[in-house]
């Protein structure tokens, strides 16, 4: 009888334990004043099931457990966890996250606060790129910015990522967005003497409300970067040190081994082992050295990276003076053997009100890195390492069973490619600098006048040798006695910008205009040679190479040019807003470029846009009834 009532009991328990699991919350979000919000995120907490609010704010979930609670999301408020209990119906209501919507947004020109802006903007801050030792900051914004496309690039130590805001918008010059650094516009191909940990924040303007302002420089987007600042009242000195360790991702796919690459090569006939008869005793004793030689390439060619980084910052300020000032040190070791890059860096920020009136601020960052690096994938496929791990032979041994040195010749893709990498050198030494200064005076407290000098400079030299005696330079196009290659490049340019800004309220509306000059001179400058026929006693130096003649050929390759480019603008950019809800945007500029054709030197650009909280501030019931 005793066993009968405790199998009932347990029965009836599992009955309402199952009801329980099978129950539906419903209820409605509001705000403050009683609106419902549409499309709040209602989710369980610590799973994946959830749902949005429709556009009354009202929802309805499933729930599997009395245990489990809601959370409630969604941009502008502050979340909210709420346990479900024995509830089914659950309202809530949401207070603003003030602190979000007042959150300042560098716009380029001007900075406003989140919830006024018009243009699609999002922000990366300091935090949030510490939290990754990555030598490259464009890399920092993978996933950290919506709508953002970055890639790796070739994924070398130091190499700039592939970013793109707006997809490929042109076949024939480049995709990659506007940077800009403290107002200053800054190349694009690479940033491994910049130190990510010196920004701020990192602002992206997708659309063209946003970007309109640039006129024609910003069709692909802008990224506007504000670095660090010191804070009045203050001193503070601090010490950083990242470790990271890189591992190459899961294979997708099973490499053959010896065994089963021969019996491949066998079936179709084709490669060294095809071309063997396995009836032929000298045939078939080199088949089963195949067999037995199983060489991992991957391990030959790859290791887990590895990247420290030491930094020392110092900051703070007074009542009427700021500073910030760091140094840095990097070095990264990459994925394949032989690759790294080593970087040095300094920083000096300072701005001081020089009056109550006039304020001068001065930014400057200078870096210096040095980077090893390998034949690049699309260039020479055989010759790179990545590619040489698929390409080469599982049964071929890199190495001489009496000598210990790597035995090269045809075919042997994966011994000459290693030989390439341990003899050979690609090496590349930036040297960038950006230094802005900006003088500012408060003429009365709505209108104020600011003009600012910025030069960015980048300076490249580039080394690449191929050792005579290796097997590439034995078969060198141009004399086969190896080749010395020098690149030198520098690129500068500056801008002067001069703008006017005006700030006012009345009651419920809040004007803001800014007006400006603008003129941007670049120059670009190359020269460079490629010689061939080097004495392997005097390596990485032109003093190695033969005169080219046409007797006996190493006819060395110079080449190199110039490049000058100007843009004059001006600009006008205004916002208005009513009760501190509904936002419009106008802006237009007008751009003068050397690069435009001949008979349309000037082009307008302009843009509209708008930003209301419509959906929190109007019944979309009476707007059906």
């Amino acid at each position: 009888m005793r066993k009968s009532l405790l199998f009932f009991s347990a029965f009836l328990f599992m009955v309402f334990q199952t009801v329980a699991q099978d129950r539906t919350v419903t209820g409605k979000v509001t705000d403050e004043s009683g609106e419902g919000i549409p499309g709040v995120n209602v989710v369980v907490k610590g799973t994946t099931q959830g749902t949005v609010t429709d556009v009354t704010g009202n929802y309805s979930l499933n729930v599997s457990s009395d245990n489990a609670t809601l959370v409630f999301s969604s941009i502008g408020y502050l979340a909210q966890e709420i346990p479900v209990g024995s509830q089914s119906t659950i309202d809530v209501t949401m207070e603003s996250d003030i602190t979000e919507l007042t959150e300042v947004v560098v716009t380029g020109y001007s900075s406003e606060t989140r919830d006024k802006l018009s243009g699609s903007i999002s922000t990366v801050n300091a935090q949030q790129m510490e939290e990754v030792p990555i030598p490259s900051f464009d890399q920092v914004l993978q996933g950290r910015s919506p709508g953002l496309y970055v890639s790796s690039g070739s994924g070398q130590p130091g190499s700039a990522a592939n970013v793109r805001i707006r997809g490929n918008g042109s076949i024939s010059v480049g995709n990659d967005p506007l940077y800009i650094l403290d107002g200053v516009p800054i190349t694009g191909e690479e940033f491994s003497a910049l130190n990510s940990n010196d920004f701020e924040s990192v602002s992206v303007l997708k659309d063209a409300s946003a970007t309109a302002i640039y006129g024609s420089r910003g069709a692909n987007g802008v990224i506007v970067i504000t670095s660090k600042q010191g804070k009045r009242n203050s001193s503070n000195i601090s010490y950083r040190y990242q470790f990271g360790v890189t591992e190459q991702a899961r294979e997708k796919f099973e490499m053959m081994n010896s065994e089963e690459k021969v019996a491949f090569e066998q079936l179709v006939g084709r490669g060294p082992a095809g071309g063997l008869d396995p009836n032929d005793p000298d045939d078939a004793a080199l088949l089963e050295q195949y067999r037995n030689t199983n060489t991992d390439w991957k391990d030959i060619f790859t290791r887990n990276g590895t990247l420290q980084n030491h930094e020392v910052a110092l900051s703070g300020g007074s009542d009427r003076t700021t500073y910030y000032a760091s140094v840095g040190y990097l070095a990264q070791d990459g994925q394949a053997i032989n690759s790294d890059l080593e970087r040095y860096t300094f920083r000096l920020n300072l701005g001081t009100d020089v009056t109550e009136k006039l304020r001068l601020d001065f930014n400057s960052t200078v870096g210096y890195s040095i980077s090893n690096t390998l034949p690049s994938e699309g260039a020479v496929a055989l010759a790179n390492p990545f590619a040489a791990v698929y390409l080469a032979n599982p049964y071929e041994d890199p190495y001489d069973d009496e000598t210990g040195e790597i035995v090269t010749g045809g075919g042997r893709t994966g011994s000459n490619t290693l030989e390439l990498v341990q003899t050979g050198t690609r090496e590349t030494s930036q040297l960038k600098g950006v230094i802005s200064g900006s003088l500012k005076y408060q003429i009365v407290d709505q209108f104020y006048l600011k003009t600012t000098l910025g030069v960015d400079y980048t300076q490249d030299d580039r080394q690449f040798y191929t050792d005579p005696e290796s097997f590439y330079g034995r078969n060198e196009q141009n004399g086969n006695q190896g080749s010395y290659q020098q690149d030198f490049t520098k690129d500068w340019g500056y801008v002067w910008t001069t703008i006017g800004g005006y700030d006012q309220i009345f009651g419920n509306h809040a004007i803001s205009v800014i007006g400006g000059m603008e003129v941007i001179e670049n120059r670009f400058d190359q020269f460079g040679y490629e010689g061939y026929g080097l004495n392997p006693k005097l390596p990485l130096t032109p003093d190695g190479l033969t005169p080219g003649s046409a007797e006996e050929g190493f006819i060395p390759v110079f080449f190199g040019g110039k490049t000058n480019s100007s843009l004059y603008s001006l600009f006008l950019v205004g916002n208005y807003t009513y009760n501190d809800k509904y936002n419009f945007k106008a802006s237009i500029r007008r751009d003068g470029s050397s690069r435009f054709g001949e008979n349309n030197q000037y082009a307008v650009f302009w843009s509209l846009g708008d930003h209301g909280i419509f959906l929190r501030n109007l019944s979309l019931k009476t707007l059906r009834s």
